[in-house]
């Protein structure tokens, strides 16, 4: 079911219109949101550029390798996309399919520019998994609302999901949604051979917090690593989860194991460096103690499912653990193969 479809449900249930009220929009902060025009004809390209620039960011890209790729490190809030592009690569219906079947993609609302008028044309646009369409030559006006349409209905959406999927403590998504994330990420790396990696990540002796600081501070200290480790992580597609207590799950799509170890390593040197900055036992300015995790890294293999990922995931962890902590460890790639620990 789309989004537009699930909130007009629920609008047109009796009861709803108060709670509806409290997730109304800013239309003002529409401003803030990035357009991806994919079109390869300049004329209209540019045109769609000037009509729009006053409303949005826009990017462009002319042909459908070029808006997969700043589809997934930009991450753009909606996509307008050319129906008939180059024959010499994807057409615009394939690059809709695309991205709808990607985890990291398949939220971002389409919107098909067509000069065709025939009903099987429609059609295919839907069926492709475009949210809507717009005719050529194009009408400012009409461009403009079906444009703000769309990004209403993903804010309202979101904001949804964010009740439903985020923890409220560390604003980090909930396990609800890594095991439906995760789930969707095998599947669709298992379908187009691409590589992904998951990080389970624990804060080392948190229960010692707890006991010498208070669960205020202990609460405090959960905020502090799930905003550093969003900001560690870095590309809009990879996502922090509160897993349970203090332990802590990354997803890592289109990311091999050099990556995640990178990425892991980094995550270390972060939470080593504070520590190394506040005086021994004692605690910073804002007073929070020092604080070191412990991370396991795993690579998807070929063909292994969600519970053996996180098993392997959770294995190496506890061997960073058992390996003294601040530190992290690399899943075993067979049974007999121990796990590499990292520095």
């Amino acid at each position: 079911m789309s989004p537009g479809i699930f909130i007009t449900q629920i609008i047109a249930r009796p009861g709803t219109t108060q709670q509806m009220e409290r997730l109304t929009v800013d239309h003002s902060h529409l401003r803030d949101s990035r357009i991806l025009l994919v079109e390869d004809a300049v004329p209209t390209q540019l045109l769609v550029q000037l009509l729009l620039e006053d409303h949005f960011h826009v990017a462009t890209a002319d042909s459908a390798e070029q808006a997969q790729i700043q589809s997934l490190e930009e991450t753009p809030d909606l996509i307008l996309l050319d129906i008939n592009l180059a024959e010499d690569g994807m057409s615009g219906l394939e690059l809709c399919k695309d991205l709808k079947s990607r985890a990291a993609t398949r939220h971002i609302p389409i919107i098909f520019l067509t000069s065709a008028e025939c009903d099987d044309t429609e059609e295919a646009c839907w069926n492709a998994g475009g949210q809507d369409f717009i005719r050529k030559p194009i009408n400012e006006t009409t461009l403009l609302n079906r444009i703000r349409n769309q990004l209403i209905l993903k804010r309202q959406a979101e904001n949804l999901t964010r009740m439903a999927y985020v923890d409220p403590l560390t604003c980090s998504f909930n396990r609800r949604y890594f095991e439906e994330q995760l789930n969707a990420q095998v599947a669709h790396n298992a379908r187009h051979h691409r590589s992904m990696s998951l990080l389970m990540l624990d804060i080392d002796n948190f229960k010692r917090v707890n006991d010498t600081y208070g669960h205020t501070t202990g609460d405090e200290c959960l905020e502090l690593v799930a905003s550093a480790l969003r900001e560690e992580v870095g590309r809009p597609m990879d996502q922090v989860c509160r897993y349970g207590g203090e332990e802590f799950a990354i997803l890592l799509p289109e990311t091999d194991l050099t990556g995640a170890t990178w990425i892991a390593g980094k995550i270390n040197k972060r939470f080593r460096d504070r520590l190394a900055e506040i005086p021994s036992g004692g605690v910073d300015e804002e007073g929070l103690p020092g604080l070191t995790v412990s991370i396991g890294v795993a690579c998807r293999l070929p063909s292994e499912g969600v519970k053996s990922l996180i098993c392997r995931a959770d294995q190496a962890l506890y061997q960073a653990k058992q390996s003294g902590r601040d530190c992290f460890c690399v899943a075993e790639v067979y049974p007999d193969h121990p796990a590499l620990m990292g520095v």
